[in-house]
């Protein structure tokens, strides 16, 4: 089974709309494939079952979360835009697949780390790259600023002009014409194309690893 960055656009207010009033709609459809699989143990279902009643109650947050729920967390947000599909006009935006390997390549927001030291986070005032990372790093929870890896990122249209910049950026440089050519994946064709495609449309976008 293929590991790949599938990108999808979407409408931002839709969503944001959708996240307020459909909150229903998205736990009982997590929480129906997590009852009708037997990969659960259940105090597992049980942590599904609770993070999913805070959601109906106070909406999406990781505030405060452990790291178990934040897990859970990652999971309701995976699912919502394929449960609000309809709502968000969620649509692909090309058949081709962008692998995590090649993605893991692009600017990190972590200096290189040296062999016996710990990665460190570069300066905001010393970053050139602020959204790339967060397909460097596999993710971007909701509502954080910081790359993570829950395996998703969804980025607003004014983010999606910057991303655009930055591939454009990234892509004139040594680096990453060396990264555009060698790799099975052409970053040009497989990521700038489809991020232009949802600029043109004044859409959000959506990322997720599966």
């Amino acid at each position: 089974m293929s590991y790949n960055w599938c990108l999808h656009s979407f409408r931002y207010d839709k969503y944001v709309d959708a996240l307020a009033e459909q909150r229903q709609r998205i736990v009982d459809a997590v929480l129906d494939e997590v009852n009708e699989s037997d990969g659960y143990a259940a105090t597992e279902v049980q942590r599904y079952i609770v993070v999913g009643r805070e959601i109906i109650a106070s909406g999406f947050s990781y505030d405060g979360l452990d790291a178990t729920d934040t897990k859970v967390m990652d999971r309701f947000v995976f699912d919502s835009f394929h449960t609000l599909g309809d709502s968000i006009d969620f649509a692909p935006l090309s058949s081709e697949f962008l692998s995590p390997y090649v993605t893991s390549d692009l600017p990190s927001h972590l200096f290189k780390k040296h062999f016996f030291s710990r990665s460190r986070p570069i300066p905001e005032a010393d970053r050139e790259y602020f959204l790339l990372p967060f397909f460097t790093h596999l993710g971007r929870r909701l509502g954080q600023d910081m790359p993570s890896d829950c395996e998703y990122v969804a980025l607003e249209p004014a983010e999606v002009v910057a991303i655009e910049k930055e591939l454009v950026k990234f892509l004139g440089t040594d680096e990453g014409r060396s990264l555009d050519q060698s790799s099975d994946n052409n970053l040009s064709r497989d990521f700038l194309e489809p991020v232009r495609s949802a600029l043109e449309a004044g859409c959000a976008l959506h990322a997720q690893v599966s």
